[in-house]
């Protein structure tokens, strides 16, 4: 349980850094995730042929 209105996260680094440092580093890590989900559901992304099109 927890309190309304308040949001918990748990943190297991190795990171010799600030709190504040490893809390901004990890949630714009986080928000990548969303990008690549975008680019592939609302783009299209996977439908791209991006492979090499020369043959060795």
């Amino acid at each position: 349980m927890g309190l309304p209105g308040y949001r918990y996260s748990c943190y297991v680094t190795n990171l010799d850094l600030p709190l504040d440092q490893v809390c901004y580093m990890y949630n714009s890590r986080a928000d990548c995730e969303n990008r690549i989900k975008e680019l592939k559901q609302d783009f299209g992304l996977e439908n791209f042929c991006l492979q090499d099109y020369l043959m060795s």
